[in-house]
Parts: structure tokens; sequence; C-alpha cells
């Protein structure tokens, strides 16, 4: 009966480890009035139209400029000058650790296929600290994970572009570039 329990009970946590999460991914913005909700204390990366990186906190954002702070000194940006603005997605550790807490006892919990096993408090034991090996390596992994999510991208400068040209003896080269 205990072994029932404990088995159906770690079937749930590595099911709910295992499944997808809800995503609560945001739109990437599309005028820079929208980056107000990131707030100052953020540290996001801008892409100007030259393509020179950026990094540094937005200090002050209006529909036709971006001001950054970076170190100590402030630098603005026309709206016409900004490609693209990244931040870094901040993640739970927590996942890292479910995960790594499902699959140290879920492969240690093969042990109880051995029928001699199934009376042992050592293999429940085994379990147990091998779900918590794996809980930290779980959390290790994942806190080295970092990820940059484009929060802004500034709307297209050009328009379609419309190429034709020979292709060997044989053909026509047709290149459509939006």
């Amino acid at each position: 009966m205990k072994s029932a329990w404990f088995e159906s009970g770690l079937l749930g946590i590595a099911l709910a480890a295992l499944s997808p999460a809800a995503t609560s991914a945001q739109p990437v913005a599309t005028s820079l009035q929208q980056l107000q909700s990131l707030g100052s204390d953020r540290t996001v990366t801008l892409t100007d139209a030259s393509g020179r990186t950026f990094r540094g906190t937005i200090a002050d954002v209006s529909e036709a400029w971006l001001c950054m702070q970076i170190g100590r000194e402030w630098r603005c940006f026309e709206a016409t000058d900004v490609d693209s603005v990244q931040a870094r997605k901040e993640d739970s550790l927590a996942n890292g650790a479910l995960i790594g807490a499902a699959v140290g006892s879920g492969l240690t919990s093969l042990i109880f296929l051995d029928n001699e096993c199934r009376d042992d408090p050592s293999c429940y034991a085994a379990v147990a600290l091998y779900g918590g090996i794996g809980a930290a390596a779980g959390l290790i992994v994942d806190a080295f994970i970092h990820r940059s999510l484009v929060v802004y991208a500034a709307p297209s400068r050009r328009g379609a572009q419309l190429s034709v040209g020979p292709m060997g003896l044989r053909g026509v080269r047709l290149t459509v570039v939006f």
C-alpha cells in the first residue's frame, strides 16, 4: 500500500516537472514609449542602426528618443537610430531543481523493479538522496543559462526588393527580400 502511494506520487511529480509550463511571453514593443514598462533598474542592450551595441539602463524614453545611462554618462538616441533593444530574461531556478529532482529520483526509483527492494528502507533513502543530488545539479545548470529577449524592434525601414538575374545558361534567378 505504501509502495503504490509512493510510486504514484513520484509519477505525479515527474509529470508535473516535465510538462511544458504556461508561458507569459510578451509581444515585442513597436514604439519606444512601450519600453517604459521595463523600469529604470533593468539593464538592456541597445543596437543602433549602424550595428553598434550599448549596454546600460533606460533613463528616459518617449516616442521620439530613448536615453540610457551607460556607466556615469547619459546617451540619448533618436527613434530612427534605434534598431533593437534586448533585455535579459529572468528565469526561476525552481524549474531546473524540479527537473533535476525528477530525473534523479525517477532513475533511482527503477530499483523498485527488483522485488527485494520494495520492503527495504535504504531503497527509499537512495531515491531521496539521488533526488536531492539531481535537484542540486538541475539548479546549477539552470543558474548558468542566460537568455536575452528582444523587447523592442524598429519597424522595417526598407521595402520589398526584387532582383532578377541569370542563373547559368538555362535559368533565371529571382530573389525577393522583405
